[in-house]
């Protein structure tokens, strides 16, 4: 048995090392314009399942005036967790941005984690709910969690990041207005 969990935990490992070791993108910049968030700049269509596991949420009803963070993390993920604890020791300098996080993890995870970090008592969490459709895997390309993604009053992508972001740099990012120029199409 002890041989079983070894192999599984070595398994394991291999398969999340390209996932992780990818995401700093220093050392290894993305092909962001092949992405369709880079295509166009416009915060996209998308629909995400409530907490209550009835209601979905549709990112069209976001209203412009405010800069917007997309936070996708995954419920029990260390990282993820280790992430949002930062963002909490400095969360008054967020203020000035809406936050909606997403998870790819079942509900009742997701619940457990609002419950464990108070996400109610925050009150520019907008939204916390499941993104069942994998929306921001195929639409951001993420390749591990969490990702980070900010757009400006104008609803327009100012930065994303395929890690853990430090506070000082996502309020830089939620300052600046997007410089993200839309690409004309080749007849």
């Amino acid at each position: 048995m002890k041989r079983i969990y070894l192999l599984l935990l070595a398994c394991i490992a291999f398969a999340a090392t390209p996932a992780f070791a990818q995401n700093d993108k220093k050392e290894n910049p993305h092909a962001d314009d092949s992405l369709p968030y880079m295509q166009d700049p416009n915060m996209p269509p998308f629909e995400i399942k409530l907490l209550d596991s009835a209601t979905t949420f549709n990112s069209a009803t976001i209203p412009a005036g405010k800069p917007t963070v997309f936070f996708f993390f995954g419920a029990e993920c260390g990282h993820c967790e280790s992430a949002f604890e930062t963002l909490q020791k400095s969360w008054d300098s967020l203020s000035g941005a809406d936050f909606y996080m997403f998870s790819f993890s079942p509900i009742y995870q997701i619940k457990g984690f609002a419950k464990k970090y108070h996400l109610d008592d925050y009150k520019n969490i907008k939204i916390v709910g499941m993104d069942s459709r994998m929306f921001f895997t195929g639409y951001y390309g993420v390749r591990g969690v969490p990702f980070i993604v900010v757009y400006d009053k104008d609803r327009k992508v100012v930065q994303a990041w395929h890690t853990h972001v430090p506070v000082k740099e996502l309020y830089d990012a939620i300052q600046r207005k997007s410089h993200v120029k839309m690409k004309k199409k080749k007849k």
